[in-house]
């Protein structure tokens, strides 16, 4: 893959047309990770690619720190499927049996 320049490799997705930008995938991880927002913690969105899990996902990785800015444990795993345009953790995506490997 690294001989297709991303945007060419950002609309490919085994001969299929990617419907999620970059960008929209962003937006639903970190409406995801923000819904249940927490006080004491917070995440850093480190950055957004194709899931190396299965094509059919976009991957959201994010930092947890606390308040005082220490990185608590990391990185925090967040999938957006492509298709149903819904961002989950990877365990939700285990349990529902979506995921192709």
């Amino acid at each position: 893959m690294k001989f297709l320049s991303m945007k060419i490799y950002s609309r490919i997705w085994r001969g299929s047309e990617i419907k999620l930008s970059r960008e929209r995938a962003k937006q639903l991880a970190l409406d995801y990770v923000n819904k249940d927002r927490h006080k004491n913690f917070e995440l850093e969105l480190m950055g957004v690619e194709m899931s190396k899990i299965s094509p059919k996902y976009w991957a959201a990785s994010f930092e947890v720190k606390t308040s005082e800015g220490d990185i608590l444990e990391g990185p925090l795993l967040i999938l957006v499927d492509d298709v149903l345009e819904k961002a989950m953790s990877l365990d939700e995506a285990v349990e529902s049996r979506q995921t192709y490997f």
